[in-house]
């Protein structure tokens, strides 16, 4: 019982802060700028020219082992590989 009395005077007191400082807006501004900085400065990080390359040219190899899995066999199984290849893109 002491527990539950301790635990509700925690909540009032923390209702009673939020809406102090959530009203006059200080918190809302505050945390608003916090995520433009943080957004802002994150770096951006490009692929490697090489990565880039690579990539592609694994993309046109199994670009080339379906179409001739196609023309061989035209399952829907030989179909679901091309798809695969072309939602990475």
């Amino acid at each position: 019982m002491h527990g539950q009395m301790q635990n509700k005077q925690k909540f009032e007191l923390f209702l009673s802060l939020c809406n102090a400082e959530w009203s006059s807006h200080e918190v809302s501004v505050h945390a608003l700028r916090s995520l433009h900085q943080r957004k802002f400065n994150k770096p951006l990080v490009l692929p490697v020219a090489e990565d880039v390359k690579i990539l592609h040219s694994h993309l046109d190899e199994k670009a080339k082992e379906c179409v001739e899995a196609l023309a061989c066999t035209p399952t829907v199984s030989s179909w679901s590989i091309p798809i695969a290849a072309i939602s990475v893109l």
